[in-house]
């Protein structure tokens, strides 16, 4: 396993986008709650100010788009790790039905990655605390995991994406991905892009340490998305975890810090720290919380600000924010999330974050 990545936890930019009208009700949840627009408008814009005022970061910020009511939910379109950028397909129910969009400005070329692998992935049997690891072998152009044979990706040729004006259906994950693509080329990042129709990924269900990548295997990621993470982030180790309930593995546990991990109080989230203990060769000291929701945070290291962690406030989580007060070395800054968790936000949800090199 790699060391500590250097600079863990350092981020230069930070990638916003605005709360359209339609996200009131029309956006994805898992209850049916209603959301005050206004609340949700003012908690994003101090969510957005405590980046770019109180932490100096340069924010983008993308404006919102009314036929894409979750547009505010960023991270699940992108992974960032160094100065790569993996374009994700996320695997949401919007995915399954399909719509036509018409803007001419998303023709585009496609290349997709070869699966050049060169190192396991450790894998978590389901619905199980037994882990294994599986090393892929090569076998006539394809990869074999576990006795299960998948299709090695074949070699790279430029296609040409139908233009979305001709009628070729799209989704909203589709458009949501490519703003971002056009955000992140913008900052000079490389620009890695999942183009396997069998490969689902979604930002929220991968939690990097700094020194490994913990996927989580829900109903947005699949194995096939774990697989292509690994290939464009060669230098780490991944690592999949089931994910029982629950939207995506960060909806239970985030970073704190180098080495710590914030975990929810609940069975699921406890078992799947168990997993992820057993799969890695390193020990990670543990946060616990009582609320699930309230264990996904945002941890930055910054220059004179040092450990920072964005988290719960006490009126969201009274007792699990009392809990982020043993974090003495930490700036601790509250950010709510009341409205957003409406409709399955995260605090991690709504930015994508870059540590922007002078050089890149």
């Amino acid at each position: 396993m790699a060391g500590l990545m250097a600079g863990f936890g350092h981020y230069t930019h930070a990638v916003v986008r605005g709360i359209p009208a339609s996200l009131a009700k029309e956006a994805l949840r898992s209850s049916p709650v209603e959301v005050d627009l206004a609340a949700a408008h003012r908690e994003h814009e101090s969510y957005v100010e405590v980046l770019k005022t109180r932490l100096g970061l340069e924010v983008v910020e993308l404006p919102a788009d009314e036929s894409l009511p979750d547009c505010v939910f960023v991270e699940d379109a992108a992974v960032v790790c160094g100065d790569t950028a993996l374009i994700t397909r996320p695997g949401a129910e919007e995915q399954e039905e399909r719509d036509t969009w018409h803007s001419t400005w998303m023709t585009s070329y496609f290349c997709p990655p070869q699966m050049r692998r060169s190192r396991g992935i450790v894998l978590a049997k389901k619905h199980s605390e037994q882990t294994e690891v599986i090393e892929p072998q090569k076998q006539d152009s394809k990869i074999t995991l576990g006795g299960q044979t998948g299709e090695q990706i074949s070699q790279c040729s430029a296609k040409k994406r139908p233009a979305l004006s001709s009628g070729f259906q799209f989704s909203r994950e589709d458009v949501k991905a490519e703003v971002m693509k056009g955000a992140l080329k913008d900052l000079n990042l490389n620009i890695v892009e999942m183009t396997d129709e069998n490969a689902t990924l979604d930002g929220g269900d991968v939690l990097f340490t700094g020194r490994e990548f913990f996927v989580g295997l829900s109903k947005r990621t699949n194995q096939r998305g774990a697989e292509i993470l690994a290939d464009a982030f060669k230098d780490y180790a991944v690592s999949t975890v089931p994910v029982l309930e629950g939207l995506h593995l960060k909806s239970f546990c985030s970073m704190g810090g180098p080495g710590l991990i914030v975990i929810g109080s609940s069975e699921p989230a406890q078992k799947a720290l168990k997993i992820m203990q057993q799969m890695s060769d390193h020990r990670y000291d543990k946060l616990t919380v009582p609320d699930d929701l309230a264990a996904n945070c945002i941890y930055m290291n910054l220059p004179n600000k040092g450990h920072v962690l964005l988290h719960c406030t006490v009126e969201e989580y009274p007792e699990s924010a009392k809990v982020f007060e043993k974090l003495k070395d930490h700036m601790l800054i509250p950010v709510s999330n009341m409205e957003k968790v409406k409709v399955d936000g995260a605090l991690t949800c709504c930015s994508v974050l870059i540590n922007k090199k002078a050089n890149i």
